[in-house]
């Protein structure tokens, strides 16, 4: 199966060999990765630059770890450059104690699941600016037109990178008179997560939301669920 992974993964535009020791260790895991990366074709990813028809994109870092070029991945995984071999990670935390330096962004990297791992809501929220977010609510099924529909089914098949969710306040939720409701396409996605509160608020205070798919990856603890990482953009102040 880590043989199977890395073919996939090649395909794709992937390290091959990184992909191969990562489905060593975790291969269904590994293999959605690599079954939910784009194709060569359809990466639009602000780590690699396209090139003259036929060759290969060049590789654009986000930053380095000590004194190695990185990229981070849509799914969290990091790339980074080895001696002119591109090595896989699972993690920043995992690349920067490999590599032995402190991980430092200079371009703006894709939101991942483990941003969220230790979230400060302290900070404002001023116009002009966007703040990571994600989609909540997307291991559950909904009705949709007459069926049934899995909200991480839908993800995987009509979300793209930059797609605009419909954003509409839900003060008569039962559970959350906070609630943000997202739809793609009146497609009812999810909800701005609560911990994301500050969204609610804005709203209410007549700002202008704006929220944009940034990236669509397996969840870590569950790659049956999708995660979907945004960027919420606050363009005026009411």
């Amino acid at each position: 199966m880590a043989i199977v992974t890395a073919m996939v993964a090649s395909s794709r535009g992937r390290s091959a060999l990184g992909f191969f020791f990562y489905g060593l260790l975790v291969w269904p895991i590994a293999l959605t990765h690599a079954l939910l990366s784009p194709k060569p074709s359809e990466q639009s990813s602000p780590g690699y630059a396209p090139g003259p028809a036929g060759a290969p994109r060049a590789f654009v870092p986000h930053g380095l770890i000590g004194e190695r070029p990185f990229r981070q991945n849509n799914d969290g995984t990091i790339t980074a450059l080895i001696d002119g071999r591109e090595v896989l990670f699972p993690d920043r935390r995992t690349a920067a104690s490999a590599l032995g330096g402190e991980l430092k962004a200079h371009l703006d990297m894709p939101v991942v699941e483990s941003d969220f791992d230790d979230d400060d809501e302290t900070a404002g929220h001023p116009a002009g600016r966007s703040y990571p977010s994600f989609v909540a609510g997307l291991s559950h099924s909904v009705r949709w037109k007459g069926s049934t529909r899995s909200r991480s089914r839908y993800a995987v098949v009509e979300i793209r990178p930059g797609d605009r969710l419909e954003v509409v306040r839900t003060p008569d939720h039962p559970d959350d008179p906070g609630a943000v409701a997202l739809s793609h396409n009146g497609f009812p996605l999810g909800f701005v997560p609560r911990r994301h509160a500050w969204v609610g608020q804005a709203l209410d205070e007549g700002d202008v939301i704006q929220i944009v798919v940034d990236t669509v990856a397996p969840s870590r603890e569950n790659p049956q669920i999708t995660f979907i990482g945004t960027r919420v953009h606050v363009l005026a102040d009411g």
